[in-house]
């Protein structure tokens, strides 16, 4: 399996393509990797944030500026009324406005 991630470094963008090694379907257990010394990842701030204020991962190329890409949610009209479903599409409007995506993140000290 391999991806590619796309940044800028001024006027021209670059890409960078890469072999995964592992697959993970979970924001949440990425950060944990990474803070294990597994290797890079690029998840948005409200994943990683506790864990950089904490000092467990840093910030890796922090000056690139990272392609912004849209966001969907879809569900099942059925659902619409669930609170489960308003709460976090609440939630994703309010870190998607806020610009939460940032850069990817290295454990700290390796």
């Amino acid at each position: 399996m391999s991806s590619q991630i796309e940044w800028s470094s001024g006027a021209a963008w670059r890409y960078f393509a890469f072999k995964l090694s592992l697959s993970v379907n979970s924001g949440r257990r990425l950060v944990e990797l990474a803070e294990a010394g597994f290797g890079l990842t690029w998840m948005p701030d409200f994943l990683t944030g506790e864990a950089l204020r904490a000092g467990r991962l840093v910030q890796v190329l922090p000056r690139l500026r990272w392609e912004v890409r849209d966001v969907a949610a879809l569900y099942v009209p059925a659902l619409r009324h669930k609170w489960e479903l308003k709460l976090f599409l609440a939630e994703l409007r309010r870190h998607v406005a806020g610009g939460a995506v940032g850069p990817a993140a290295a454990p700290a000290g390796r």
